[in-house]
């Protein structure tokens, strides 16, 4: 009759120890393994601070910064951040990524983008904390362009050129406009005449704004009878 009863007995109590175990376990609001969301929880979205809504970044000026407002939680857990990028405002194309971000001090989180976006494009962002638990909404969604690089390619002089003889003193050089890539405002020119290949001994030094289609000026006067570059 005894081995009859000590068995269940112990069962029974190793059971019930197991059961107690796991409710502490699932009590504890910090827990891993805790299943959420936490009932009274709420944490508000991060708002995006920069890069700013429509914000023109020079390719030169890569990596940017980011710069977030720390989100608020009632939760008794340490929330942290994603941030994500893409290059549609339905981000079905993600292009960057990342988890795991922790909140900065004074209420701003603040960090270099780690790797350069494609230039000449437009993108994407927003934000979400989680403390495993609870999550809050995604941040409103904020656009970005990142601008091609700025190139200009070597203006073609006009004239004169090949070794040409001009009859003015005051001769007229042209060059055709350089061509030019990404963000450009006002293009200027400087045109040079030297006695030398070298251009160590300058007659003509002068700068003047892109003209439309070919861009000119009128030289200063020159004395004949001489070679010119």
């Amino acid at each position: 009759m005894l081995r009859r009863t000590v068995g269940p007995l112990v069962c029974f109590a190793l059971f019930m120890g197991a059961t107690a175990c796991e409710t502490a376990k699932s009590a504890n609001p910090l827990s891993p393994t805790i299943a959420g969301p936490l009932e009274g929880v709420a944490i508000t979205p991060p708002k995006l601070l920069e890069p700013l809504a429509n914000q023109q970044i020079r390719d030169k000026d890569q990596p940017f910064n980011v710069v977030i407002e720390n989100a608020s939680s009632t939760s008794p857990r340490p929330y942290v951040m994603r941030v994500q990028v893409a290059t549609d405002i339905n981000f079905s194309t993600v292009v960057w990524s990342r988890d795991g971000i922790a909140p900065g001090e004074n209420n701003q989180t603040r960090f270099v983008m780690p790797e350069r976006l494609a230039s000449g494009r437009n993108y994407y962002w927003r934000a979400q904390a989680d403390d495993g638990a609870n999550r809050s909404k995604w941040s409103g969604v904020m656009g970005f362009e990142v601008l091609m690089p700025t190139h200009f390619g070597a203006p073609v002089p006009q004239e004169p050129v090949a070794n040409v003889v001009v009859s003015s003193t005051r001769p007229l050089l042209s060059v055709s406009n350089a061509t030019a890539q990404g963000p450009v405002a006002q293009a200027f020119y400087t045109f040079q005449v030297s006695t030398n290949a070298g251009f160590s001994n300058l007659l003509v030094h002068a700068q003047v704004p892109q003209q439309g289609g070919a861009t000119s000026i009128t030289s200063d006067s020159l004395p004949y009878g001489a070679t010119y570059y």
